[in-house]
Formats: C-alpha cells, structure tokens, sequence
C-alpha cells in the first residue's frame, strides 16, 4: 500500500469557467424556447351518463358519418346507413362564417335523422390548412347555447337521455397515404 506523504498537496484548483459560459449561454435559449411555444386544448367535458351511453352506442353503430373538407371551403358529409349512401353537400358562401353556418345546419339535419350517432370520420383533403379542418371539427363537435337537445336512448338502462353533444368523437380517416 502507498502512502501518502504529508509533504505532497492533493489540493487542486476546479476552472467553472467554461460551466458556467454553458450555463449562461442555455438559459437566454431556453428562457425563448418557452416564451413562443404554446399548446391549446380542446376542452369537451362530458356528463359520465351520456359517455357511458355513447360507448354503448358506438359498439354497434347505427350509420356512419364522414365529413370531407376540401380545398377552398369546400364540405360536405357522407352518410353511410343500411348498406346504402348518401351524399350532402354544404353550400358554399363568398363569406366564411357563412359557411360555417351552413356546415352546422347541414350537421344538425344529419344529427337529427341519427340522433344516436356520435361519431364522424373527417376527410381534410391534403392541402387543407389546419385551422380550416379544426373550425370545420368545432363546429360540428355541439350544439349551439339555445337550441333544443337531442334525446336518445340509452342502450344499457332503456332510459332517454338528452344532450347537446352532436359529434364529440372525431376519427380521421384518411390520414396515412399510400
């Protein structure tokens, strides 16, 4: 074993200098990341009654929907029911919230012929810009404040059940290319 001399220094000068031109040179950065970046959510509170009965319903559907968005506010939905399909094209406007409000009344007549169908399939065509498909999805998401519920039946209890909801579950699918 050595030992240790006690005329021998094992004291030794630590240079943070270069730790430290790290560190002060990360914060600014990371202080800039966090300043522009921002996240939004969607929120959509659900009564546990009415979620629990759109499950069930969504075991065995009944029709299925497809709204298509396509370049130059161009929508429309596709109704799916009985082995047959129907085609509802929503009119067009030089306006944009007009044509949001055709897009809602055309998702209102499709939500009342299936009242217990929550579910749509969106179908953005490729060159769509987000916010047009995200505006297109809020709009069809619920009912505006006013208008009257739509009532369903609740698979397990039998019981009818009302709620503003008219497509809380939105799918996409046509997202992979091929």
């Amino acid at each position: 074993m050595a030992s240790i001399d006690s005329d021998q220094d094992t004291s030794f000068d630590l240079n943070l200098a270069p730790f430290l031109d790290i560190i002060v040179s990360i914060v600014p950065l990371l202080l800039l990341v966090v300043a522009f970046s921002t996240t939004k959510i969607i929120e959509t509170p659900v009564p546990l009654v009415v979620e629990k009965a759109i499950q069930e319903l969504n075991k065995k559907p009944q029709a299925e929907v497809i709204l298509r968005v396509g370049n130059g506010n161009k929508l429309s939905f596709v109704t799916k029911s009985n082995g047959s399909e129907k085609f509802h094209a929503v009119a067009l406007s030089k306006e944009p919230t007009q044509i949001m409000d055709n897009l809602y009344a055309k998702a209102l007549e499709i939500k009342r012929q299936f009242p217990e169908v929550f579910n749509v399939s969106v179908e953005p065509d490729s060159d769509v810009e987000l916010n047009s498909i995200i505006g297109a999805i809020d709009v069809v998401r619920k009912l505006r404040t006013g208008e009257e519920q739509f009532k369903f039946k609740d698979p397990a209890t039998g019981d009818f059940l009302s709620t503003d909801l008219m497509f809380p579950k939105i799918t996409f699918s046509n997202v992979i290319e091929e």
